[in-house]
């Protein structure tokens, strides 16, 4: 990476007074006799002096490789739930089973978070990233073998296959974020990496469907009933109806194939593992010395159980997201039965609500980089996402103008994703200096539970009950609305980094230090 090209320095110095130096010295030599490994406090003050602290343009190239791959996986996730009407009559499959290519994406995710945890920590962002690269080029050649109306089992193992590279990349955004950008970029980077590309891709995925993967014969040969599960064959037109079903789940699915395929080059070369010098203080910090890095996920999860605002922000954060995996998952199946021959109208509602949240994303990731309103925008956006699901499943129930829908899910959408990226970096700070891409994989994984749950509960209804369901979650997610005004955690990453602008050094009477000494027996609170 060439650092003559244009970067951004902003060196000061990290130690600027004899006490300082000495607690810091003091601390260092405290925590080093619980660590073998452990470089002296001299060789910590020595490099602090030295070292210049600079981002560098790569980091947007970093950035975007990253979100081409999870915008690529999120697209596979989500690229049946505008056609599961017509999936459902292709393949001769009930509702559960087509609701099944969306949920193994939770599941795999709830069995193989520690995997992503270990491979973030001992492999590094490059290596990890390129492995989930390939997995996800690999399930989506399963996919397009599995077109075939007789080869669904294909089509769900490539699902499967497509679901570990989820599982490996989403507790990155924040990591990524930390490693190569500056605390003034943090929160814009990981809405960019975590929320804006998995809502791009899904945005593509959910236009695309029905505009590829659709026939005038849907409606004689399938119907409107969406949990019908009769083999289409009995009816007349079967034979033209089937050509064209495939040929455009065939494209559809090629094309996903052959950018995934391209993606795999792209990161390889493209995709450094960290930046010659850290952006910031507290990344500095994590990174000088190996006495804060928690070597074990037993201590590291020890640590964030230990933390009170922590596991009820999981709470929270878990009824939110876990309702946008609902409801994104179901929409289809939700919609349809009151708005019968819509399918078209269900992929530009999707594409509305995609589009919205991916602005309003923009938005939140800048505000929250020049406010630090973590609090203040949290409450916001949760309370406005229990808002738009109660007008949401107004609109449903009682059948109002399509064009009602279309505002309620676009404010929905916007409003439950702009959590999803806020969520990943009030974690972090929250829980400093614990790892970054094991908050996010906790804060994930009990999502994926949840999400799971509601989609199952909800997907098993019939369509007279539906709307009983989406009430069932929109009551859920005001209960988590009401209960993240009780959370409001000291920022304890943006303080560190304060201090540095305030030329107060690393750290301020040592707290900071100690938190981190605290921090490898599991004290964090």
């Amino acid at each position: 990476m060439a650092d003559e090209d244009r970067e951004e320095t902003v060196t000061e110095p990290l130690l600027g007074h004899h006490r300082e130096k000495k607690d810091l010295q003091r601390l260092l030599e405290n925590s080093a006799s619980h660590e073998k490994d452990a470089p002296t406090s001299e060789a910590i003050v020595s490099r602090s002096h030295t070292n210049s602290m600079r981002t560098y343009w790569w980091r947007w190239v970093v950035l975007g490789v990253f979100s081409l791959n999870l915008g690529m996986n999120n697209l596979q996730w989500i690229a049946f739930g505008s056609i599961a009407n017509v999936v459902t009559c292709y393949y001769g499959i009930s509702n559960f089973w087509v609701n099944s290519l969306s949920m193994v994406y939770m599941l795999v995710y709830i069995l193989c978070f520690v995997l992503s945890a270990l491979s973030l920590d001992r492999l590094g962002l490059r290596t990890t990233i390129i492995i989930a690269s390939c997995l996800n080029a690999l399930g989506a050649a399963l996919r397009v073998a599995g077109t075939g109306r007789h080869y669904f089992w294909l089509l769900l193992s490539g699902q499967t296959v497509s679901a570990l590279t989820q599982a490996l990349m989403w507790g990155a955004p924040s990591l990524l974020s930390s490693v190569w950008f500056p605390p003034s970029e943090r929160a814009t980077a990981t809405a960019f990496a975590g929320a804006i590309s998995p809502q791009f891709g899904i945005l593509v995925g959910f236009g695309l469907g029905p505009l590829l993967v659709h026939s005038e014969l849907t409606p004689q040969v399938c119907g409107n009933d969406t949990t019908k599960t009769t083999d289409p064959e009995s009816y007349p037109f079967f034979g033209q109806w089937e050509d064209d079903i495939y040929s455009g789940l065939f494209y559809f699915l090629l094309g996903q194939a052959v950018f995934s395929v391209v993606f795999i080059a792209v990161t390889f070369i493209a995709f450094p593992n960290a930046p010659p010098t850290p952006p910031s203080i507290s990344r500095q910090l994590l990174e000088e010395s190996s006495s804060v890095q928690l070597k074990t996920l037993q201590s590291s999860l020890f640590g964030f159980l230990k933390n009170r605002y922590f596991l009820v922000y999981l709470v929270t954060s878990a009824i939110n997201m876990g309702a946008a995996n609902a409801i994104v998952s179901l929409v289809n199946e939700i919609v349809i039965p009151y708005f019968p021959n819509r399918d078209k109208d269900i992929a530009y509602l999707g594409i509305a609500g995609q589009v919205s949240g991916i602005l309003l994303m923009i938005v939140i990731g800048r505000l929250l980089d020049w406010t630090k309103a973590f609090y203040a925008i949290n409450v916001s956006v949760y309370a406005v996402a229990a808002l738009s699901l109660a007008w949401f499943s107004a609109a449903v129930q009682f059948q109002r103008h399509f064009i009602m829908l279309y505002f309620s899910y676009s404010l929905l959408i916007s409003s439950i994703v702009s959590f999803q990226a806020i969520s990943y970096e009030y974690a972090v700070e929250m829980t400093y200096p614990l790892p970054e891409g094991t908050s996010a994989n906790i804060v994930n994984v009990v999502s994926q539970v949840v999400g799971i749950v509601m989609t199952v509960v909800v997907g098993q209804m019939s369509p007279n009950h539906v709307p009983i369901g989406t009430w069932f979650i929109t009551g859920v997610t005001a209960f988590g609305a009401l209960l993240t005004v009780f959370i409001k955690p000291e920022l304890r990453r943006v303080k560190i980094d304060n201090d540095r602008r305030e030329s107060q050094g690393i750290v301020s009477n040592g707290s900071i230090q100690e938190d981190i000494t605290h921090t490898k027996h599991g004290s964090v609170s």
